[in-house]
């Protein structure tokens, strides 16, 4: 990849003593008041509740088809458009990447840093070429003319820009209408909870699984003397490889256990609820993260797997349409009569059961709603011949004002015309 951005020109751009993902990292990392444990977006994706989300919604979004669509006329009938920026958003935005690593990157950014950046790149014409991701520190400057620039760090630590107009800028939720908020700056003290809590599991099982003892002895030892059992001690019994070893103390010396219980902590339960807590953050199902302990039953995790896609899934997939919208397809007013727009296909997220799919099809195939062929294509079989015919029911039919049947393909008139519209009617070729 070239290197597409101008160089910053620190006349022009507010000069900043500090790297701009230095200062990213002081607003989404710090130390944890309640626990004292360092947070920070890199640590907190070793926390795997918090992970599992991450990845859940990263990888969902991803895996879904995003289709562009165009007007086809006046009467707002959509229909499969054949531009060119359908293929970088659904397939390969740039030589170096699929549309699922695209995405999945775009949509990690969101929910760890609470913004994602994309440079729009354009040949000499002005026309779409790549879509490429940009490292969230990125810093905005708005000049005294009004315009924006995107101010952007290369890996070397040197910073350039890019016009407004060349960058997308996917945001979440905020306080302020820049910039989202992060969910490792904004939830930091849950996060703290759950990495300290594993860390203490972790010295738990460093320690062969014990909370401690209590070594005595009548003897007194000087400084050397008790280093020199401790080291001992230690080497022959920390450890899991050196659980459960036999120990034996020298003459005068008593073991006592400190009598310390775990579960007086609740920590099973406390990594229980971080779990939960974690899930909370991203209004995820917690079945969805493996946690099947709040009582799942078949039922119940359908209608959970409904409302993931419309109370959690679909904002995400609003707020990234609008997006590509408003900065990529908006090029030019030829784009704009062409009414582009963009959609995600979630139906293979809210498929049913086959029992309750065959039922559905075959409603739908004697209402006249979808052909043979259709249902043929869901199921991914080849169509058939004659299976584009819609079929209609037979035992609906037009009648006039005074009840009576009217013929199909028969003049009826101005007044039975008249008097079907009254009556909500319907195709009299039917």
């Amino acid at each position: 990849m070239r290197n597409p951005f101008r160089r910053e020109d620190r006349s022009q751009l507010d000069n900043a003593n500090i790297p701009v993902f230095q200062a990213l990292l002081a607003m989404t990392e710090g130390i944890d008041g309640a626990t004292g444990v360092h947070v920070s977006p890199q640590r907190a994706m070793r926390v795997v509740a918090f992970l599992a989300c991450v990845k859940l919604i990263a990888e969902t979004i991803a895996s879904l088809e995003m289709q562009l669509f165009e007007n086809g006329d006046k009467t707002g009938t959509r229909k499969p458009s054949t531009d060119p920026r359908g293929r970088l958003l659904a397939l390969e935005p740039n030589p170096d990447m699929t549309a699922y690593d695209f995405w999945s990157y775009v949509i990690m950014c969101m929910c760890v840093y609470g913004n994602a950046y994309v440079w729009i790149e354009t040949d000499g014409g002005g026309d779409v070429v790549a879509l490429w991701p940009i490292r969230p520190d990125v810093r905005k400057h708005k000049a005294d003319d009004g315009s924006v620039r995107w101010v952007v760090t290369f890996e070397d630590g040197s910073e350039g820009w890019l016009f407004d107009a060349e960058v997308m800028h996917f945001k979440g939720l905020g306080l302020e209408s820049g910039s989202g908020l992060s969910n490792v700056g904004q939830a930091r003290q849950a996060i703290g909870i759950a990495m300290a809590a594993e860390e203490y599991a972790g010295r738990m099982f460093q320690g062969d699984g014990h909370a401690g003892a209590v070594l005595s002895t009548e003897r007194p030892m000087n400084d050397e003397q008790f280093n020199q059992f401790r080291a001992r001690w230690d080497a022959s019994h920390s450890g899991l490889k050196n659980a459960h070893r036999f120990a034996l103390l020298p003459a005068g010396m008593t073991y006592q256990s400190s009598g310390f219980d775990p579960t007086n902590l609740q920590m099973v339960e406390a990594r229980k609820f971080q779990v939960r807590e974690m899930a909370r953050l991203f209004r995820i199902p917690p079945h969805m993260i493996a946690d099947m302990e709040g009582g799942a039953s078949y039922s119940s995790v359908e209608q959970a797997s409904i409302d993931f896609v419309t109370y959690t899934l679909r904002p995400w997939l609003v707020n990234i349409s609008q997006v590509v919208t408003r900065k990529l397809l908006s090029f030019g007013q030829a784009d704009a009569s062409r009414g582009l727009f963009v959609e995600h296909d979630t139906s293979v997220l809210l498929r049913a059961d086959s029992v309750s799919r065959s039922k559905i099809d075959n409603v739908d195939r004697l209402a006249g709603i979808k052909t043979a062929n259709e249902i043929r294509e869901s199921r991914g079989l080849p169509p058939i011949d004659g299976g584009d015919v819609l079929w209609q029911p037979v035992n609906v039919q037009v009648v006039g004002a005074d009840g009576s049947i009217i013929t199909p393909g028969v003049d009826v008139g101005a007044d039975v015309a008249g008097a079907q519209g009254d009556t909500g009617g319907g195709d009299l070729n039917a």
